[in-house]
This record gives C-alpha cells, structure tokens and sequence, in this order.
C-alpha cells in the first residue's frame, strides 16, 4: 500500500518539505522476495562450490524447508552452518551494491520503488555502508526494525531511520 508522507529536504517547496509516495511494507515485502529469489541461486552456486571444495557431507536426510535448515544450524551441522554465513553475508553485500551504484535493489526497482536519502538523491557510499550496518540491526531482533514499516507514519524502517534513507515510488512527484 502507498501512503503518502513528509521527507525533510526531498525537493524544493517551500518550507523544505514534499510530499512523496512511499513504499509501504506490502510493496517492500514483495521487493524483498524478488530480491530474495535473485539471491537464491547464487547462494545455492557457492554453497555447492563450497561443499566442493571442503568436501563436507550433506546430512543424509535432506528436508526442503527452512525450518529444517535451521534445525541443522542449530544442530551445528558445519555446511548448514556455513551456508547460514555465506547467505547473511552475500545478502549484505547485495543490499550495499544496489544501495551504493544503483539507488535500490532490483526488487524495489521492479516494485516501482527507488531509493533516496532526505535530498531525493541515490545514496552515496557512506550512507550505502550505514544503512547495511543498520539493516543487521533492524533484523537482529526477529524483524522487528523491519516490521516497523507498517507502522511508521513515514513507512520507513529501523534501517532507513538510522541511515537518513526513504523508499518511495519512482519517479517520485512534487504535489502541488
């Protein structure tokens, strides 16, 4: 759902406020598992070019749910584990490149959505990095920063709080 809201500094009105269309947390979910299915297969690429070269057994039961992945992570299966590792961290690195060189994600981007920090301009680098080390701590506690969306009167995260950044429709339009 797309709701409007104030961001400090996106344009020129007067008085230093816009209103934009922002991307609510429907519309951002659906970013998120579109993203999501991009990753998967590079996860799954390098957990098996992993398993390759470390020559770990696979458990001899292979369950296709998570709940099962994470049953085996918890069990301290070393591939489980590893995998778990290498997804976290090529998931940060997804989000820090779209954020940094492309003003959001390829989900957002085929959800109408971009990403700008409170000028309206793509993050720079430095706010790409902050906002990466934010999304570690919007998602530590259960999700909680990111189930903060529904809620926020701006539709913005944890993350997005602490980085200075908005999702919103793109192309955003002043209203007059």
């Amino acid at each position: 759902m797309m709701r409007e809201a104030e961001a400090p500094g996106v344009a020129t009105a007067p008085g230093g406020h816009v209103h934009v269309r922002v991307g609510g947390l429907g519309r951002r979910a659906l970013a998120a598992s579109i993203d999501g299915a991009l990753l998967l297969p590079v996860v799954a690429a390098c957990a098996v070019l992993v398993r390759l070269v470390v020559r770990t057994p696979l458990p001899s039961s292979v369950g296709d749910t998570p709940s099962y992945v994470m049953e085996l992570v918890v069990a301290g299966h070393p591939m489980a584990a590893t995998v778990a590792i290498l997804a976290t961290v090529l998931w940060l690195l997804y989000q820090f490149f779209f954020a940094a060189f492309a003003g959001g994600t390829p989900g957002l981007r085929a959800t109408g959505l971009a990403l700008v920090d409170a000028s309206g301009a793509a993050p720079g680098m430095g706010t790409a990095v902050l906002r990466t080390v934010a999304l570690i701590l919007a998602t530590a506690p259960l999700g909680l920063g990111l189930l903060w969306i529904g809620f926020d009167r701006e539709k913005r995260g944890l993350h997005d709080h602490l980085s200075g950044t908005y999702v919103v429709r793109q192309p955003f339009a002043v209203r007059r």
